[in-house]
């Protein structure tokens, strides 16, 4: 057991209130068993000697009665009062029975045991002679049996009688014994229960006494100490214990001692804190750095004098407390804050503090300043700002970058310059496949000038030749002076070659119109070489080099124009110029029809839906191929009526079809940048009162690449509306699994070269078997395109597509054909026809106009394939 100075208070005094209350339990307790002895003694007696002795008594009353009776019966003469006397003697028989039976329940000692026997034996000796003599009374021997009841009866009836009384004797010795047993067991509970209460109270005071003075005691002395200290009484000592205490009291003692010295500790810290303090004040009163602190409720902390200098502050302002919307205040009232609208600038401001981030920042201030802003957060809320004035190093640092990267004549971009926006250009190309072209120039007769007028007229003329050509490019494009009479222009455009042409004829109009430089009239002109990216090359140097070469055939060809790195480029050019203006008036002149083909529902056996296919009826070209109009009705913007026309055209035809049967539509990505593609949509099926379900929209990858979140935004409207969305050319482009997971697509189009292969190459099944498998997973209908034999079309059907479409089915055929289309492609499903047949007579070579797209490469179809472009919005179906 481990020693008592290492037992906690608590310990201590239940164990002294549990012995207190066990005193008193035991005394309470002795006491009930003295009860209890006494309670037995008085039970004894009332129970059991008491009604001992009324028995003895009654039945000693009982046998003289008795016996007064025999004697009256034994002496009266009266025939008539013998019955009655029978009968008082038979009763007094009866209680003395009873009486006799009481008594041996209850009989006590041995003695007292014998003499109840004997007296029952008299009683029955007593009873028998009466018995005897009774009877002779009434036969004239009344002499005899007087004689016999004097000398017999009432002898026996004395013993009896005697014997009775030597049990009363026995009975009342045995309980006056008791009552001096009981008297003498309550003397000494008396004195028991004394002795227990006053041993008790002993205990419990004692107990008070320890608990005043070893814990009582020192609490108080420890209180009185420690509210010393909280006044500020630094000397305020507390006398340890005389022997060490390891309880409840000792660990306060200790924590007296260890809060005092903590105490000290905190003021010399203090001491040092406000030194310390003293020393951050005068250093950043001394900081070139404009320093401010506010804390969370937006009240200034500190700020130093560079600070208040930095936006003339008056001195209210930068006292502790100040408000950061009156400082705010006067430094808009003075002009000094950042943009135009003040009101934004606050609200900016508040929102960095109210969000509690890091900010690090150049602001140029109203008054052409330039502030290097540091905002840093504190902890417990507020914020450290520091506000460095770098207006100075700025424009410094600006003047060295701007003479290391442009000519110093011209003030132009120089080689450095050039090659970082060449290579920016380059970069940015590739991330919105699209395209830059490099225009090299040169001034043509400017050899002549510095011959004839001197270097300091050719300088004068090479400055306003740069000033003319900031004039006539955009803010985006890149003007450069190589060296010399060399200049080359950086053109970012997706119309490309057609900006770049138009710009480089304005570069020759502008630099051909007459100078006049100090005094002399000058007349040169310009020559450009044109290399475009990534058609040319990808690479800077290359694509300078191309446009050099092109630079040089304008010179050799007349000087003063303009050619392509690729001759033959130029004559497309002029080409594309003609097209264009016969497809502004195609729409209108109803040049356009739409061709159907139709998709087989193998599991019904019946067409489910025509694909839409778009051709143009060309006055005097013929049939013009969509390779040349697609494209370039996507860039000049008529692709959006041509397809708005087509939507509603086909939704037209498709009304006059059977139930049942949809009409599957192309979409181009620049009708996903139109706003108007949902309402030409809606208008199109109330017009034509089509079901929306019966209309189905064809993408590829190329409209999801553009703005993946906005597309799939207009996707759901679309799909919203009830009209299916089908992926077409699943398989060919580059993240077609992504676009399934982020889009609910109704149906997917295996592109045709998969089906073509699918009977010589395993990965060609391999890849329909997986498609469909997904397919099925996804609850989306797929479509093999492409189907031309009937072995191809057991094969998709086996692999488990739920539709087909190829010419084994139907080439594309005008809307007025379609019930013979549907005929004929019943047969087909049949097995009637196993080939497919000529188009109505019409030739089954392929038309060199009817070459069909697939990414960016152009596929010639195969000798049974003669299909045009689908419809709509992009029927090339070009990807970027």
């Amino acid at each position: 057991m481990k020693p008592l100075k290492d037992v906690s208070v608590r310990t201590k005094l239940s164990l002294g209130f549990g012995l207190a209350l066990l005193c008193i339990v035991a005394v309470g307790l002795f006491g009930v068993a003295q009860l209890r002895s006494l309670n037995e003694v008085t039970r004894e007696i009332t129970g059991v000697w008491l009604p001992q002795v009324q028995v003895v008594e009654e039945m000693k009353r009982n046998l003289a009665e008795h016996q007064l009776y025999a004697t009256l019966r034994m002496r009266t003469d009266d025939a008539r009062q013998l019955p009655g006397i029978d009968d008082e003697m038979a009763s007094e028989s009866d209680e003395i029975l009873r009486g006799r039976r009481a008594y041996r329940r209850s009989a006590g000692s041995r003695a007292e045991q014998e003499l109840f026997d004997q007296f029952v034996y008299l009683w029955t000796a007593y009873q028998d002679s009466l018995t005897s003599i009774f009877p002779l009374l009434e036969t004239e021997g009344r002499t005899k049996a007087l004689k016999e009841f004097e000398t017999v009866s009432l002898p026996t009836a004395a013993e009896a009688a005697q014997r009775l009384d030597g049990l009363l004797a026995l009975t009342n010795q045995r309980s006056a014994s008791v009552a001096a047993m009981a008297d003498r067991t309550y003397i000494i509970a008396q004195r028991l229960t004394w002795a227990a209460i006053l041993f008790a109270a002993a205990f419990l005071g004692g107990l008070v006494a320890w608990i005043r003075h070893n814990v009582s005691k020192p609490i108080l002395t420890v209180s009185e100490a420690m509210h010393r200290l909280t006044l500020g009484d630094r000397r305020s000592t507390l006398v340890a214990p005389k022997r060490e205490r390891r309880d409840e009291i000792g660990m306060l003692f200790s924590a007296f001692a260890g809060y005092r010295a903590s105490l000290e500790r905190s003021d010399a810290l203090a001491r040092e804190a406000e030194l310390e303090r003293q020393h951050l004040a005068a250093a950043a009163a001394n900081m070139p750095v404009g320093l401010c602190m506010f804390d969370a409720d937006r009240r200034l902390v500190f700020c130093n004098q560079t600070y208040a200098d930095l936006y003339h502050l008056p001195e209210a302002l930068t006292r502790p407390g100040s408000q950061w919307a009156d400082l705010m205040r006067f430094r808009i009232a003075a002009g000094l804050y950042v943009g135009l609208d003040p009101d934004r600038y606050l609200q900016e401001l508040s929102a960095i503090i109210d969000r509690a981030e890091r900010v690090v920042s150049l602001v140029e201030l109203r008054d052409g300043r330039t502030i290097n802003l540091i905002h840093q957060p504190l902890p417990g809320g507020g914020w450290l700002a520091t506000h460095h004035d770098v207006t100075d190093l700025r424009r410094s640092e600006a003047r060295i970058s701007h003479m290391a990267r442009h000519d110093g004549l011209t003030d132009l971009p120089n080689r450095i310059l050039f090659r970082e926006r060449a290579e920016e250009a380059l970069v940015e190309m590739g991330k919105k496949d699209g395209k830059v072209a490099f225009l090299c120039l040169d001034l043509d007769h400017f050899k002549m000038v510095n011959d004839t007028l001197g270097h300091p007229v050719g300088d004068a003329l090479l400055k306003e030749v740069a000033s003319r050509l900031r004039q006539v490019v955009r803010e985006d494009d890149t003007v450069a002076r190589l060296g010399g009479d060399e200049f080359v222009i950086i053109q970012s455009e997706a119309g490309q070659p057609v900006e770049a042409t138009a710009l480089a004829q304005r570069v020759i109009d502008a630099l051909s119109a007459p100078y006049v430089v100090d005094g002399h009239g000058v007349v040169i002109s310009a020559s450009v070489g044109i290399s475009i990216a990534p058609d040319d090359s990808r690479n800077a140097d290359q694509l300078l080099k191309n446009g050099d070469m092109a630079l040089y055939r304008a010179k050799a060809e007349g000087r003063r124009t303009y050619r392509f790195f690729e001759p033959e480029m130029d004559a497309r050019m002029q080409a594309r110029r003609f097209l264009e203006l016969d497809l502004r008036e195609a729409l209108e002149r109803g040049q356009f029809e739409i061709y159907y083909q139709p998709l087989l529902d193998l599991g019904r056996g019946e067409v489910s839906c025509f694909e839409a296919l778009l051709r143009w009826h060309h006055p005097t070209r013929g049939i013009v191929s969509p390779v040349e109009f697609i494209s370039l009705a996507e860039e000049i913007g008529l692709i959006v009526p041509i397809g708005e026309w087509v939507i509603k055209q086909a939704c037209l035809d498709a009304a006059r079809w059977p139930d049942g049967i949809k009409v599957a539509v192309n979409l181009s990505p620049t009708q996903f940048r139109n706003t108007r593609l949902l309402s030409a949509i809606v208008e199109a099926l109330d017009v034509s009162r089509l079901p929306p379900s019966r209309l189905e929209l064809e993408i590829t990858e190329t409209v999801l690449l553009a703005n993946t979140q906005a597309t799939l935004a207009m996707l759901q409207q679309i799909h919203m509306l009830g009209v299916h969305i089908a992926m077409d050319d699943f398989g060919t482009g580059y993240s077609s699994l992504s676009y399934l997971r982020s889009f609910p697509f109704d149906k997917i189009k295996i592109d045709q070269s998969f089906v073509k292969d699918a009977n010589d190459v395993d990965s060609s099944v391999a890849i329909i078997r997986a498609v469909t498998s997904l397919g099925n997973s996804l609850g989306m209908q797929t479509t093999a395109e492409g189907v031309e034999t009937a072995e191809q079309l057991e094969r998709v059907r086996r692999e488990g597509c739920t539709e087909a479409q190829g010419f084994l089915l139907s080439r594309p055929l005008p809307a007025q054909e379609i019930p013979a289309m549907l005929e004929r492609t019943r047969a087909v499903v049949a097995g009637d026809i196993v080939e497919p047949a000529p188009e109505n007579g019409r030739r089954a070579e392929r038309p060199a106009s009817q070459e069909r797209v697939v990414g960016n490469a152009v596929r010639v179809p195969s000798t049974h394939e003669h299909r045009p472009m689908p419809a709509v919005a992009n029927p090339v179906r070009r990807r970027s």
